[in-house]
């Protein structure tokens, strides 16, 4: 693991996986061995995650520096759902997804 501070790439592709992997056991049904992804409560459990650890920085501890680091962070996500999406072209997805309105 590299030093606090650096970036460790390797980290944040295991972070990833141990995510990924946790949202599915939490969806699968024994029942049916069916895991139902829910897209609006993952995205609402994920932003709660990140703000709380975003609220630990002293990048956010101003409005401006909250705005700085959601427009950095929006940026990323664009770039990030492209090429997911390049990826995943020609593929058929082991789900569906159903899109929501609001978390609350």
């Amino acid at each position: 693991m590299k030093p606090l501070g650096q970036f460790d790439r390797d980290y944040a592709d295991r972070m990833t996986k141990a995510m990924t992997g946790a949202m599915v056991e939490v969806a699968h049904d024994k029942a049916t061995n069916v895991a139902l992804l829910r897209n609006g409560e993952i995205y609402d459990a994920l932003l709660t995650i990140m703000a709380s650890i975003l609220a630990t920085s002293k990048k956010t501890d101003t409005p401006r520096g909250v705005r700085l680091m959601a427009e950095a962070m929006a940026k990323s996500l664009a770039k990030r759902i492209a090429r997911c999406r390049e990826e995943m072209k020609g593929k058929t997805m082991p789900f569906e997804v159903a899109e929501f309105t609001t978390a609350h």
